[in-house]
This record gives structure tokens, sequence and C-alpha cells, in this order.
């Protein structure tokens, strides 16, 4: 059985690694505790965290303003808790722990923007004014509407930071998932009329 998984060990290159369990029948090659920490984190399927948008996307009914804040935020209750898996190889077992460092929102308008959150970014409930500056959120300041499809695209990154222990060792390791979301976004004109 091979496990993949997408670790990124810098900002700008994501390799994928590959975990080829040895042969058990070989007694010269002993159990590689990184290679095991890789094959663990391959096995975990890190589940994001249930981050809603507000407004939510409607592309069917674009509800998405120009000039008006997007919001990312976490259901109230939403545990950032840490997530974790272990594997074990000829009576050697490392166990992960995965955390969520950071998010990264990165849009297709024009211009293109990359916005960076933290977890204390994020919002538990959302946000009490919509038209309050996003802690974390975009705005888009062009309409959708002579995109492909009638959308923009909104890239969730969640990158996690991972730690590991196992046969006397430690290490770290860092991997991300991600999320697109279609946004349309419309312009809604006003009319402005003299106050009597």
């Amino acid at each position: 059985m091979t496990e993949t998984t997408c670790v990124e060990y810098t900002d700008a290159a994501c390799a994928t690694l590959l975990y080829h369990p040895p042969d058990t029948a070989d007694p010269v090659a002993p159990p590689d505790p990184a290679a095991l920490a890789r094959h663990a984190l391959a096995v975990l399927r890190l589940a994001p965290p249930d981050l809603r948008l507000t407004p939510p996307p409607d592309p069917g009914d674009p509800n998405t303003l120009v000039n008006t804040p997007t919001h990312l935020w976490l259901p109230v209750g939403t545990p950032l808790a840490p997530q974790t898996s272990s594997a074990t190889d000829r009576g050697l077992t490392v166990a992960v722990e995965a955390r969520l460092d950071h998010v990264t929102l990165t849009t297709d308008d024009a211009p293109a923007a990359s916005t960076v959150c933290t977890p204390a970014d994020l919002l538990t409930g959302p946000p009490a004014s919509p038209f309050d500056p996003p802690a974390c959120g975009h705005v888009w300041r062009t309409t959708s509407a002579d995109r492909p499809g009638g959308r923009f695209h909104l890239t969730v990154t969640y990158h996690w930071g991972i730690t590991w222990t196992g046969g006397g060792r430690t290490g770290t390791l860092t991997t991300t998932t991600t999320a697109t979301h279609d946004v349309a976004v419309r312009e809604r004109p006003v009319t402005l009329r003299p106050d009597p």
C-alpha cells in the first residue's frame, strides 16, 4: 500500500511524499520514525474547520455586492482542537498532532489578492455588522458578471503545523488543505433623493 500526502516544506513549494512500507522480512532496515510520521499524516485526512461566509455565496441569486465585505467566521462552539493520528511498524509507533496555524484567502478578481488570517482573527459567530471591515475576509471591488460563469473564486487554504514523536525522536512537518467557493458579485444601483 502506498500513502500520499502533500507536505509543504517551504512557503513556495509543496511536495507529494510517498510512504512505502518496508519489507517486514528484511531484518536490516529498521523502521524510520520520520517516514512513519509522514504515513500517519497521510492517513489522517485532515478535516478543515467549518468556516462560514457572510454573506453566503449564492450564484443562483447573487447577494454579494461590490465594495461590501465578505466575512469568514466559525460557528459558535466550533473547536479548533488538534487532530491526531499514529502509525506503527514492527513495534515502533509514531504519533502526529496537527494544529491549524493560519488560513490564506486567495481571490482571482483584479487585482488578485491574498489575505492571511490566524485562528485568533476568525470570528466565533457571524459578524455583528456585515458592513464592518472583516478581521478575516475580502472585499470585491468589481462585479463578476463578465467572468466565466459570472463568478469569482475564493480559495481558502488551511495551513497546518504538524508535530510528531516516536522512537525517541521528534520532528515537525507542515501540510495544507484547500477549499474553493464560487462567489457571484453584483452591483446594486442606489437612487439618492434629496432630503425634503
